[in-house]
């Protein structure tokens, strides 16, 4: 029996292979966050890893973006944790689109105004 807690999913599918190729059970684990989970993988008796629906994840794990952001999507999600950091919570109140309004305004009549 092959007991897994692998960190990325290429080396859980290589592990699977293995698994399956040598006729071994494999019980597979993980977790994002605070959410684990556990399944138990048997060749001809369930399904394998790369045979079960997954999701796409909606958010990534801050260990991963914090330590190593590989990818570009990672890097923008780091951006947008450190700018965050450094000047607070984006603010969206009504107030915030009123200014971008007179802004946009500005810049319109600007190109038609000579002075």
């Amino acid at each position: 029996v092959v007991m897994s807690a692998l960190d990325n999913i290429e080396a859980r599918r290589h592990l699977n292979r293995i698994c399956l190729a040598g006729n071994v059970p494999l019980i597979e684990a993980g977790s994002m966050g605070y959410i684990g989970q556990s399944r138990i993988i048997i060749k001809d008796l369930s399904e394998c890893y790369d045979c079960q629906k997954k999701e796409a994840p909606k958010v990534f794990p801050v260990c991963t973006i914090r330590s190593a952001p590989s990818t570009p999507v990672h890097c923008i999600q780091w951006a947008k944790l450190l700018f965050e950091l450094l000047f607070g919570p984006q603010d969206c109140s009504p107030d915030c689109a009123v200014s971008v309004g007179v802004h946009r305004n500005v810049f319109e009549c600007s190109d038609d105004d000579p002075n």
